[in-house]
């Protein structure tokens, strides 16, 4: 199948009533640089290429991910775009210049276990209450608060980890972050962006409001940040913890390896980042998502300037 994920629709900012969008999809190995084409109300078509994000996992590559960048010139009213990507179709609603987006909020993307999903009659209720809200109020933007994915599976699924979170943390903190642990890891979180993000209800509205997005612990395990200081430092938990913050940047941030987000905060080493909504009269919109989890641990949650 071609297509494995997305696609996905980011927020780049907003900028002399240029309302900035990205588009990230993922693929399957053997597609080419394919040719993303939006179409603004009223105007034109315009072809995007696309960038190549990253060719994944490391370990017997199965997938290219992919992103393509457009901005939109506002207009008097709010308008809706519409793109195609590999025969894809969807399309999002870009508020009017001089107004504040219509804005949503969501958090949480899953469950903690198996047990908790299997009590839940309808899993995705709340994506698709989100979808039908949105399509009576047109949403500009979603922000998500973190826990886009929950990976605490990933004790349970891997092996070598489960056999490691069986010891006394004397010997656990000791143990290496083998090669096998690490290629295992690295498959185990391509694999749970795309099964949760390709569900029918998160990803038709993934396609259709452009996204913010930071943080919490399920994107990298539950209850990251509050182990104790030699649990956090070994080499297993850091190992995970790498292998996650490369899969956030990618999926989440939508971002090559080593590339800044546009709307990072300077100097800062975590993935903080903040923007302003140009006024609308006497009202204006600033955005500030704080990365609580990279340099969390026991007695610190976010890292001094």
């Amino acid at each position: 199948m071609a297509i494995k994920a997305g696609p996905v629709l980011g927020f780049r900012g907003q900028w002399q009533d240029e309302w900035r969008v990205s588009v990230l999809l993922v693929t399957g190995l053997q597609t080419d640089a394919p040719t993303l084409v939006f179409l603004p109300a009223g105007g034109s078509a315009v072809s995007v290429t696309a960038t190549l994000l990253k060719t994944l996992p490391e370990a017997n590559p199965n997938s290219r991910a992919w992103r393509w960048d457009f901005p939109v010139q506002q207009a008097d009213v709010e308008q809706l775009v519409r793109y195609e990507v590999l025969g894809i179709q969807a399309e999002f609603w870009v508020p009017a210049k001089g107004s504040l987006p219509n804005s949503a909020y969501a958090s949480c993307n899953g469950f903690s276990s198996a047990k908790v999903k299997n009590s839940c009659k309808v899993p995705q209720r709340l994506w698709a209450d989100l979808a039908a809200k949105h399509a009576e109020r047109h949403y500009h933007l979603l922000m998500m608060g973190g826990d886009q994915v929950y990976a605490d599976s990933i004790w349970d699924v891997i092996p070598e980890l489960r056999e490691w979170a069986g010891l006394p943390v004397a010997q656990a903190i000791k143990r290496s972050f083998t090669a096998a642990m690490m290629r295992k890891v690295d498959q185990f979180y391509n694999a749970l962006y795309i099964e949760n993000w390709s569900q029918k209800e998160p990803a038709a509205v993934l396609a259709r409001i452009p996204a913010l997005m930071m943080w919490d612990d399920h994107d990298i395990f539950d209850g990251w940040g509050s182990y104790s200081p030699e649990l956090q430092q070994c080499e297993v938990h850091q190992g995970i913890f790498k292998t996650a913050r490369d899969y956030f940047a990618l999926y989440q941030l939508q971002l090559k390896a080593g590339e800044a987000h546009p709307l990072g905060i300077p100097s800062s080493t975590s993935f903080a980042y903040g923007c302003t909504i140009e006024p609308a009269g006497d009202h204006a919109m600033a955005i500030l998502a704080l990365d609580m989890r990279h340099d969390r641990n026991s007695s610190q949650v976010i890292a001094a300037a």
